[in-house]
């Protein structure tokens, strides 16, 4: 059991490094998907839903991305927006379709 709580204390503390790091990211280019994709990752990670939602749909503005769709499903799911989720949903696949018919 210690070993178990000393792993979860290890993986928290690695999160939260990550937040710190993503955050500088972003404030140093606000411009860049990527670290708004990332920071909204390790919000997801630590069950901060609202903000990885936030971040997710910052990143989406700034570069569409078929998987930014089914992340923020994912946390509209967690947020229980049921209808929400399941619209982000679609357009994760729709988005999909057509990232696939481009690349063929």
């Amino acid at each position: 059991m210690a070993y178990s709580t000393r792993s979860c204390s290890l993986a928290q503390n690695k999160l939260q490094e990550a937040l710190h790091f993503a955050r500088q990211a972003c404030a140093l280019d606000g411009n860049n998907a990527f670290y708004y994709k990332l920071l909204g990752k390790v919000f997801f990670k630590l069950q901060k839903y609202k903000q990885a939602l936030e971040n997710f749909t910052h990143s989406l503005q700034l570069q569409e991305n078929a998987k930014l769709y089914r992340n923020i499903s994912k946390c509209y799911t967690q947020l229980n927006n049921r209808k929400k989720a399941k619209e982000f949903y679609k357009k994760f696949r729709v988005a999909k379709k057509h990232a696939q018919k481009s690349s063929t």
